[in-house]
Order: C-alpha cells, then structure tokens, then sequence
C-alpha cells in the first residue's frame, strides 16, 4: 500500500538565496503526497505503489522526521518525477552556468548492480542523463550507507526548451521491493560556480567544471613559477655580491702584502748598509 498525507510538499519562492546560488525550489520530502492532483511530484508507470511517504528513524534512513522512501522492483520503472516550468523561474538565466540539485539519499539493502539515481531531461531531449548513481554493495545489504549534501550539476536549458524534469530512483532487482532508496532535502538552485560532481561508486557519474579547474591549474603553476623566479633572483644577487665582497677582500690582502715586501725609503733613495771604512782605506 501507500502512504500519503494531506499535505503538499514545501516549496520556496524563486529568487531566494540558498547555498548553492539562487534558489528555484527547495522540498524537505516530508509531505510528498504522490496521489493528490496537487503533488509536485509524480510517479510514473508502477511507481506510485512503490515510493510512499516514510516516517521513522530520523537521523539514520533520514536526517529529518521524514522522507521518501522508493522501493527497487526488477524490471520496473520506480522512480518519482518534478516538473519545472522555465519560463516561470522568476530570475533570468543570463549569467549563470549551471543549475544544481541538492539532496540527501539513503542505500539501505541495496547490492552491488542496483542504484540510487538521479537524473534530469528537458523536453527537447529523448532520455534522461545521470546527475548521480550511488551503487550499493555488500556493506549496504547490512548497514545502510547515509549521503547527506550531495550536489549534482545540470546543464543550462538547450534553445526551445521549456521543461526541466528531475527524476529521483532506485534501480533495484527486488521482487518484493527489498532494494530500497530514502530521499530527502531536494533544492534545485541557479550557480554561476564550477563544481565537480563525481558520482560514488555508479556507472554514470558526472564530471564537471573541467576548464574552470583548468584555469585554476594554470594560475596556481603560474604563481609558483614567479615565486621560483623571484628566489632565484634574490639567490643570483646574493651571490654576486659576495663575490665582489672577495675580490675586495684579495685586493686589500694583495696590496698589503705589496707594501710589506718594499724597501724603506731613505734621503739617499734607499736603507743601506754603510760602506766599511777599513775595506775602503785599504784599498
């Protein structure tokens, strides 16, 4: 069965700040009610009877109160889905790069070959394209493996597009729905910041903002490069005048040596020894 409540899931004004940039949407999932007409989500195909409302265990399969639990059946489509308008996004999208998706997810008995995936499309594409994919494996069949903050990146709308759609699932080869994903604390936000989503462990993951890094390599080197040169400046000149500092050293030691090894000078010219009188009388 499913369970829902009377409630439709949070939402908050465009325009708003949020961590990521400018906020479009935020939905804390404690109120996703996927049978009223008013749902912000959807659930395609079977998934209706698959992703209900879960309550319990707050801070262990969900940091809040609540959140939404979708259960992985073989060969189902057990995903939940949020419309986006575009052209209802209150702030303009000339100088932005990227919207980001923000959320929580939670592996609980999940093995090695299924997933927890979110993914988006707009209407002009065919098939949706992996933001994240968490892969489960032998440690999440026992002990659930906690997300919190994950941030996934989506290209800026293609020209003509008009519909942005989110799509949260597990893909899972249950046959009594054992594989299960809890999702919380989605936000949708503009970025005008490079960031790199590396998926944790799944075939899809999504690598980002490769040219910003780039450029963020090449200052870095490039400042190294100037401190090298600036130390080998200040080493060569060092040494430049330490040499002048010998020379003048030798050059006093050399001249001194000089005077030292002269004659003294006298009134005649130089310190003779007196002539022997005797030798000159003999003579």
């Amino acid at each position: 069965t499913t369970t829902t409540t009377t409630t439709t899931t949070t939402t908050v004004a465009p325009g708003s700040s949020s961590a990521g940039g400018i906020n479009i949407w935020t939905d804390s999932m404690d109120n996703v009610d996927l049978a009223s007409a008013n749902s912000l989500w959807s659930a395609p195909g079977q998934a209706l009877g698959y992703a209900s409302q879960y309550s319990g265990a707050s801070g262990i399969l969900c940091p809040s109160e609540k959140c939404l639990e979708i259960r992985g059946f073989s060969g189902d489509d057990t995903s939940v889905v949020r419309t986006t308008t575009l052209s209802e996004i209150a702030t303009p999208l000339d100088g932005y790069n990227s919207f980001e998706l923000q959320f929580d997810v939670t592996l609980s008995d999940v093995e090695s070959g299924d997933y927890c995936r979110v993914s988006y499309r707009y209407d002009t594409d065919a098939d949706y394209t992996t933001v994240a994919s968490f892969e489960g494996d032998s440690s999440t069949e026992a002990t659930p493996r906690v997300l919190r903050n994950e941030i996934g990146r989506i290209p800026l709308p293609p020209a003509g597009a008009e519909t942005l759609y989110v799509k949260l699932a597990t893909i899972g080869n249950s046959a009594k729905g054992g594989d299960i994903c809890y999702y919380d604390s989605v936000s949708l936000s503009l970025s005008a910041l490079s960031s790199f989503m590396i998926d944790d462990g799944g075939e899809e993951g999504n690598v980002t903002g490769i040219a910003t890094w780039l450029m963020i390599v090449f200052a870095v080197v490039g400042v190294l490069l100037l401190i090298g040169l600036i130390v080998a400046f200040i080493l060569c000149r060092n040494r430049k005048m330490k040499r002048v500092v010998m020379e003048d050293e030798f050059d006093e030691e050399e001249q001194t040596s000089i005077g030292n090894a002269q004659p003294e000078a006298t009134g005649t010219g130089y310190d003779m020894e007196p002539i022997n009188p005797d030798l000159e009388t003999a003579e």
